[in-house]
């Protein structure tokens, strides 16, 4: 009785998913027929600089927040945002000439 319930498995033939390279790969363009070329080489420092003034807006949104944050407690409106702005501009072209400079 129990022979019946045992459903054996029939191996799948392979799809030739193993060399199709993933949907990243294809969306970012890093997949190529060429190992490594100029053009990825070149993309690769393009995707690296957008994402360092990724970072760069972002530092800025998080000081001037957190400015606008202390403007509101102390009731110093727009001094500690304003500093708060400067200082993420501060951190963030640091960081971008950090990752970008060769």
């Amino acid at each position: 009785m129990e022979d019946s319930l045992v459903v054996s498995e029939e191996p799948k033939p392979e799809s030739g998913k193993e060399d199709r390279p993933s949907w990243s790969q294809r969306f970012f363009g890093l997949s190529s027929p060429r190992a490594e070329s100029d053009d990825d080489d070149d993309r690769r420092k393009k995707w690296v600089a957008a994402g360092a003034g990724m970072e760069m807006a972002v530092g800025i949104a998080l000081f001037a927040g957190l400015g606008y944050w202390g403007d509101w407690y102390f009731g110093s409106l727009p001094w500690l945002t304003v500093t708060g702005a400067l200082l993420g501009m501060t951190a963030g072209m640091y960081q971008l000439i950090k990752k970008t400079g060769n």
